[in-house]
């Protein structure tokens, strides 16, 4: 993890640094750092590193983490995925799948199509949409069957009424919208959505809630993290090992209040991203209108080791 051209000695000289005097910063992240890397070798963080999110900008001469491989696509892709769910009328089992290939990684940029301005997505192999009613698909995760439209129906039910509770009540129903999605994740739902996680789950209220609640990332985390000690004039160097990122799992009792406890990571995290939007695009709710923001802060923080 350390620098090739370090000793093996050196290599072996890590210290764990607690954070436990900063309040913001979540329980149980830790962060393991090599006490041989001086200051002037920390990257601070600027919103250019947004430009590496899709490509190896050129423009961009900020030096790109090792670990990270381009995300691929193109803002007319992100939009395609957005769009319908940024207006008040219904989503469909598409737009839901949609949803989850782009968070999961399974669009194919490379083999996308762009005729006439309209965008033709294609997919990793055993993910697959559908294009006519009762038609089966794959959801390409981790221990997911292949469903029907018919089958899927439910999810796109229960996803609009959540929707509109969200367009109706705003800020009053998010807990109770979480709460629902949660229990119908893990009820009535649970074998269509075998494979989706609290992550994923959070990324549907995200855009069930047209972007106000952000899309959770355990690379986003750690650059927030970093961040925020880097300002409290703290070093954190790169190829630190950033631990205790993960959300809860979606069967245990942290998640039932992920929404509704300040003290809890989902809630911290919201706070660090304000406080990072404030200090670097002097508005606390840059997040919800530029997708720059989360970009940024996923590529930064693959210059550390996230778990």
């Amino acid at each position: 993890m350390c620098n090739d051209k370090w000793t093996t000695l050196e290599w072996e000289k890590w210290e764990k640094y607690k954070a436990d005097g900063h309040p913001d910063i979540p329980k149980g992240i830790e962060i393991e750092r090599c006490v041989k890397v001086s200051q002037d070798e920390i990257i601070p963080f600027v919103k250019n590193y947004s430009l590496l999110y899709f490509s190896d900008d050129e423009k961009c001469k900020l030096s790109k983490p090792k670990r990270y491989t381009r995300q691929g696509g193109s803002d007319a892709i992100e939009q395609l995925i957005y769009s319908p769910w940024l207006g008040d009328g219904e989503i469909s089992a598409v737009d839901i799948l949609r949803v989850l290939a782009w968070k999961t990684g399974k669009i194919d940029y490379d083999k996308c199509v762009e005729v006439d301005g309209r965008i033709t997505l294609k997919y990793y192999k055993n993910w697959n949409e559908g294009e006519e009613d009762g038609k089966d698909f794959s959801i390409q995760l981790p221990y997911q069957n292949k469903v029907s439209y018919d089958e899927f129906k439910l999810v796109v039910e229960k996803i609009n009424g959540l929707r509109t509770k969200c367009i109706l009540n705003s800020e009053k129903s998010v807990n109770e919208i979480w709460s629902e999605l949660l229990q119908f994740a893990n009820g009535d739902g649970k074998e269509i959505m075998k494979g989706i996680g609290t992550v994923y789950l959070i990324t549907l209220l995200h855009f069930i809630t047209k972007c106000k609640y952000p899309i959770y990332d355990r690379f986003a985390m750690s650059s927030l993290v970093v961040c925020y000690l880097q300002n409290h004039k703290e070093v954190i160097p790169e190829d630190s090992i950033i631990r205790g990122c993960a959300l809860p799992d979606k069967n245990s009792e942290a998640a039932k209040s992920l929404l509704s406890d300040t003290n809890g990571r989902y809630q911290k995290y919201i706070r660090l991203l304000k406080t990072h939007c404030s200090e670097k695009y002097k508005n606390e709710n840059e997040y919800i209108e530029n997708r720059n923001v989360d970009r940024a802060l996923y590529v930064y923080g693959h210059f550390f080791k996230c778990e």
